[in-house]
């Protein structure tokens, strides 16, 4: 009966971007202000009012509020009676987007879209997600003291996508800490998820929260000025298959606080030695930002599209 469900539907996947200070979350919210909730609104908007209200997403990719995409994938079902014809697809791209700037302005974008296999799963036929995250360092005290008292223009065009650091953020000892490779490779990262039930931070089962992980820190830019006298711009890569929630900006705020001289190399190594949610909040320790990290891409093995391996099963 399943496949029998399957074959009435036809299937897309979406590549989008989007503004996550604008929504709530990138998957379907409870408040019905999430990302997904929006590119449902905008489909169903498109259609015939017969097949309206019919249009099924899964995200590859949840991200938390605040956080931006530059491209996520998403999984759109239609009934079989539609079709978005890829012959057309800049006639169709135009009309989504159009609806987008009418209804909620740089908000989001649909970048391209094509046909899946019905067998085909956004998240578990994935090959890996690479994020960045923007650091913005003052490049003296004053500076640091002066936009705290009064934000300059450009903190107020950058301040929902970068995270503005002081001064002493020593970018040698954040090089430091990625070139002795402390995060590279596979850890248990259980002491850099949130955990869901605070209750039950308590428990010594182990948690299997194994993660093969490459980070690496670049020069970065804004496009807002090209020539800053007052800061440095440096993006943060993390490349992994799969990510716990929040693990990116725990392990970014460790990463700031021992560049900071606030916590030593020897704190970050037991927090992976000794993997647990409890000792992330025992160190008093927060998560950075979500404003600074944006999911820069989604990969798949393109042979997955259409001949997916394993053959998985989505519901309609």
């Amino acid at each position: 009966m399943g496949e029998l469900l399957k074959s009435m539907v036809q299937r897309y996947l979406f590549w989008i971007s989007y503004d996550g200070g604008k929504f709530r979350g990138g998957a379907k919210s409870s408040s019905g202000f999430g990302a997904t909730d929006f590119l449902e609104n905008i489909i169903n908007y498109s259609l015939p009012k017969e097949t309206a209200n019919s249009v099924k997403l899964h995200i590859s990719s949840r991200t938390d509020v605040g956080v931006h995409a530059s491209r996520n994938a998403i999984l759109v079902q239609v009934p079989l009676q539609v079709e978005f014809n890829e012959r057309e697809k800049i006639m169709h791209l135009q009309k989504w987007n159009d609806l987008i700037n009418k209804f909620y302005p740089t908000s989001m974008k649909i970048l391209d879209f094509h046909s899946v296999s019905n067998g085909f799963c956004p998240r578990r036929n994935i090959s890996y997600r690479r994020y960045k995250y923007r650091l913005c360092i003052a490049k003296s005290e004053e500076i640091w003291e002066r936009i705290r008292i009064k934000p300059s223009l450009f903190v107020f065009a950058e301040k929902n996508y970068a995270w503005f650091l002081p001064q002493s953020f020593d970018i040698k000892k954040c090089e430091e800490v990625l070139i002795i490779s402390l995060f590279h490779g596979t850890h248990n990262m259980a002491s850099f998820m949130k955990y869901p039930r605070r209750q039950e931070l308590n428990e010594e089962e182990p948690m299997c929260t194994m993660k093969n992980m490459y980070l690496q820190i670049s020069l970065g830019n804004s496009e807002f000025i090209e020539n800053n006298d007052d800061f440095d711009f440096y993006d943060i890569m993390i490349i992994s298959r799969s990510f716990l929630r929040q693990q990116i900006r725990r392990m970014l705020q460790v990463i700031a606080t021992y560049s900071c001289n606030n916590i030593s190399q020897n704190s970050i190594e037991w927090l992976l030695r000794n993997p647990h949610p409890r000792n992330f909040i025992e160190m008093k320790l927060i998560s950075a930002p979500p404003q600074g990290l944006f999911l820069d891409d989604v990969v798949y093995d393109e042979r997955m599209f259409l001949n997916p391996i394993p053959y998985h099963y989505v519901p309609p």
